[in-house]
């Protein structure tokens, strides 16, 4: 995965090439030419989705990979796309639990750094269930572990608390 990048935003036909689709999309938005190894749209087709389901990309080596962040970091400047790295599945659940916080932040105008599954707040490492350290925010996130979600999740319904 460390080779791979997901691409969100990109709009989507209903018979095309993802290859060529980001291709275009790295010349004319990025920038760049890019070798690929791999491309295709994650997921299976949404009926009622307006939405374009996200392209994954593996580039031939990680300078590759790392050369088109730094492009997506320069020249996106329109919300609509983003670029982001693929990271394993216990991973990205780490990470949903710091996005509240991330986006609180990121509203009070802290420099805000999420690297892996570590939040940063003004250079100091936030702990899920604390306030943000020296923030403008006041903004407490609740505190939920991965077991907390597992369980959760797994619970059948009508079962008691």
């Amino acid at each position: 995965m460390r080779d791979n990048l997901i691409f969100v935003g990109i709009d989507e036909t209903q018979e095309e090439d993802a290859e060529a689709v980001l291709k275009t999309f790295m010349q004319e938005q990025l920038k760049i030419e890019q070798d690929l190894v791999r491309v295709h749209r994650m997921g299976a087709r949404r009926v009622n989705d307006q939405r374009p389901r996200p392209i994954i990309v593996k580039f031939g080596d990680f300078k590759e990979c790392q050369h088109v962040r730094q492009a997506a970091f320069d020249q996106l400047k329109v919300e609509e796309y983003y670029v982001k790295e693929q990271f394993p599945e216990e991973i990205e659940e780490r990470r949903k639990l710091l996005y509240p916080a991330r986006r609180a932040a990121n509203r009070a105008g802290d420099r805000v750094a999420l690297t892996v599954d570590r939040l940063y707040v003004n250079g100091q490492r936030y702990v899920p269930g604390k306030a943000l350290p020296q923030s403008n925010s006041r903004i407490l996130v609740r505190d939920h572990t991965i077991d907390e979600l597992r369980a959760d999740t797994r619970r059948p319904t009508g079962t008691p608390t």
